[in-house]
């Protein structure tokens, strides 16, 4: 086992390993940390299989720590860390995005791993309209705030995710590291971080994917939420057929990009996914067609909102790529 790996637990009788283990993450509709099986609900309800813990492991000792809603656990090389916060103690969710964010950002500063991998993003009522303005363009704002006061450009940004649960807290959770990664963008995709203005005050900031290494030859890839997005738009509003070849086609694009620009010759493979779904009554239609383009990799199906109203689906996951 290298010092960093994720597997999806898939049966009941699979017991985590506490000694070596970041994290163990529930799909369970919840937002809490849950003592008996030291594990970290997300907010997002399962929806195929019938049971999953996501597991995150190290071949190293792992230290932890705990305070009020903050939890981390670091190896030599990987720092994980997790936030949750109930927005009602926060005048809107601007200031709650920010709050947790500055919290993060500083804890793995100060820990010594200053390098953002890949961060997940999860709260209510995304696509909802607060205040003039959408909850999904808030979060951008508080996200880019805490990114500009911690001197963090999009040079930096890492691989990220956002969607809506019914959980009912702002959760987020990160993979830092003591090396920078390499990030990267999609030929077939303007940067997030170059939207215009008409997706809010502040454009996302995340990149589209980030591959950080794990020993000589190995590296993993974190691909970011992924849809049927071209150029900056949408395409194929509220289609969930045309959305699944868009998305399909641009999870390509990327895997082709990441390679072509890696200065050594290399394989990509995908390992595990993540599908949200927003309509649980598309589940067969969208899980038969992942099963056709990936038959060989482990996938877990959640119901969650994704960041645009017209977007029914959206795939991210984590990739293996090892020097050929």
């Amino acid at each position: 086992m290298t010092e960093l790996s994720f597997q999806y637990m898939l049966e009941v009788n699979d017991q985590p390993d506490h000694a070596n283990q970041f994290a163990s993450l529930i799909f369970d509709g919840h937002c809490q940390f849950t003592a008996e099986n030291k594990g970290f609900s997300t907010g997002l309800e399962l929806l195929s299989p019938s049971y999953c813990y996501e597991q995150i492991y190290s071949s190293s000792p792992i230290i932890k720590t705990a305070t009020d809603k903050l939890v981390t656990a670091h190896s030599d090389h990987f720092l994980w860390a997790i936030s949750w916060v109930d927005e009602s103690a926060f005048s809107n969710l601007v200031e709650a995005t920010e709050f947790v964010y500055s919290q993060l950002l500083n804890l793995v500063a100060d820990a010594g791993f200053p390098y953002l991998v890949r961060v997940w993003n999860y709260f209510e009522r995304i696509n909802q309209e607060e205040a003039g303005l959408e909850r999904y363009k808030q979060f951008c704002i508080g996200r880019f705030n805490a990114f500009r006061l911690s001197g963090l450009d999009e040079e930096s940004f890492p691989a990220a995710c956002a969607l809506g649960h019914s959980g009912g807290q702002l959760v987020v959770y990160l993979l830092a590291a003591k090396t920078r990664p390499i990030h990267f963008e999609n030929p077939n995709q303007q940067s997030a971080y170059f939207y215009p203005s008409v997706y809010g005050p502040r454009s996302p900031s995340f990149a589209r994917a980030s591959a950080v290494a794990i020993d000589d030859a190995h590296s993993l890839v974190f691909v970011s939420g992924t849809a049927s997005v071209t150029g900056h738009k949408t395409v194929h509003s509220y289609d969930v057929e045309n959305q699944l070849i868009v998305t399909f086609n641009n999870l390509d694009a990327l895997e082709q990009q990441i390679q072509h620009l890696l200065d050594y010759p290399c394989s990509l493979t995908p390992r595990l996914l993540k599908v949200y779904i927003r309509h649980a009554t598309d589940l067969d239609q969208i899980k038969h067609a992942v099963e056709q383009r990936y038959p060989e990799v482990s996938a877990v199906y959640l119901k969650a909102d994704i960041c645009r109203a017209d977007l029914m689906l959206e795939i991210d996951g984590i990739w293996s790529l090892l020097r050929t």
